[in-house]
Order: structure tokens, then sequence, then C-alpha cells
């Protein structure tokens, strides 16, 4: 953060004390130092880093300024422009039914919602599955519900959310297309307390839409995501399946 002087989006870089804080005391995961977990999650915490603060999207240095993609579950590919300029959350909330996530929110608008109900919302890697150049990754995302979200006033319950991406890097690891997979409607059911959030802990949620299909050419990433209502799903990677459950249930 210190390196160069950037247009920051709140005035000043970033204090991430808290999210730091809430990163070691509620993590699962103890990646050793230098390992290809360890480096993938930081590169996509700064990555998230740069999206949330640094105004300009050509100083990103973590994506390929000319070929960076972004979208969720076979929905819409945003670039780099436009990703920076609608903001992460919206990116991955595309396509979501309007009674759950209202379409064309503004930047601070969304991150204004979850900045009212969660003190923070911190982000770990589970498990890497495949290296560069096409990183496959599972991941969990978690905050501690004690703040408001439209009107539902939580109970400072524990709200996790689990899902798998791939990530295409350059030589130089800058991400050139990011492809994430979840379920989203689950996590905004449970922030506005239509369902309890212990439908969300510990549970496998690694599975996508049947509009999302094939993750990716099978020669580059053997794997076909079918989504079935519960949490079975077909994974066609049989010598990784049982590493895949064991990351996913605590």
């Amino acid at each position: 953060m210190d390196d160069e002087e950037y247009d920051w989006r709140f005035g000043a870089p970033p204090d991430y004390d808290l999210a730091n804080l809430a990163y070691l005391s509620g993590k699962t995961m103890q990646h050793a130092e230098g390992s290809l977990e360890q480096v993938v999650e930081d590169l996509v915490k700064t990555w998230e880093f740069e999206r949330s603060h640094k105004l300009d999207p050509a100083k990103h240095k973590t994506v390929d300024q000319e070929k960076f993609m972004v979208g969720h579950d076979g929905q819409k590919m945003f670039n780099n422009t436009e990703a920076n300029q609608v903001g992460n959350y919206n990116v991955l909330l595309e396509g979501v039914a309007p009674d759950l996530w209202a379409p064309g929110q503004s930047w601070h608008d969304t991150h204004q919602h979850l900045k009212d109900a969660f003190s923070a919302f911190p982000w770990e890697i589970l498990k890497v599955f495949s290296g560069p150049p096409t990183v496959a990754f599972s991941w969990r995302h978690w905050a501690h519900f004690t703040g408001t979200y439209k009107g539902n006033k939580g109970e400072g319950q524990l709200v996790e959310m689990f899902g798998f991406a791939t990530a295409t890097v350059s030589d130089t690891l800058q991400l050139q297309e990011v492809n994430i997979y979840y379920k989203p409607e689950e996590w905004l059911e449970v922030m506005q307390g239509k369902r309890p959030s212990s439908d969300m802990s510990g549970d496998c949620h690694f599975y996508t839409s049947e509009k999302a299909g094939r993750l990716a050419d099978p020669v580059d990433l053997p794997i076909t995501f079918v989504y079935r209502e519960g949490a079975g799903q077909d994974i066609e990677w049989p010598q990784i399946k049982e590493d895949i459950w064991e990351g996913f249930t605590r």
C-alpha cells in the first residue's frame, strides 16, 4: 500500500487491523508459508483490496489489463473497468432474483449493505486443486451477523458461504479470467431472515447452476459440476473427491 501514491476511494489507504483480526480468529485452515494455497490466497486478497480501494482500475497490479474478465455461475462476465465500476458484490450477485438482490445498485450502496451487517467479512482458501496457469480452488467466506441487513437485525450468528473458483493467470501471476461458483441465494436468504444460518454451516455448497455447465476444457481442468437439490453433486475428478469433501465438512 505504500509503494506509490494512489487515488484512494476513501481518501487514504485502508486500515485492515479489524479485518485481519477477524481472519486470524475465524479461519479454519493453516497454510504453510510459500505453499500454493498461501500464494493464491494472498493474490485474491490483494485483488480484492485493489478493487475496493484503488479508484483507478488501470493501476490494479493484480490483473492483466487487456484480458481480465470475472463472473459467477455462467452469468455476465465483466472486464476490469466494468467490474471496478460496479464493485465485486454486484459482479458476484449478477442475475440473482430481484427479491433477494435488487439490480442496478451502486458500488457504494452494495458495500454499505454489508458494512451495516458485518464488522468484517473475511475470506480464506480451503484447498487448491491445480496450479497455474488455470488455478482451481475451494473457498470459504464468513462473518458474524452483528448488525442489520435491510431491516433484519442479526443476533451475532455465524454466516458462512462456501464455493469453488477457477482463475487463469499470466506468467507473472496476473489474473486474466476468474470464474466463481457458489449459491448466492442461500446466504442472502439467511441475511433476510428467511432461513437459519445453520443451513450454511459446515455443509457442502460445492455446486453451481446447470447454466454454468463445464468450467473449462477437460484437457485443462477435468471437472464437471451438476446442480442437485441438497448437497450432492457429480464430480469427474475421483482422485480428489475425498479431499473436496474433507475441505467442506468440519
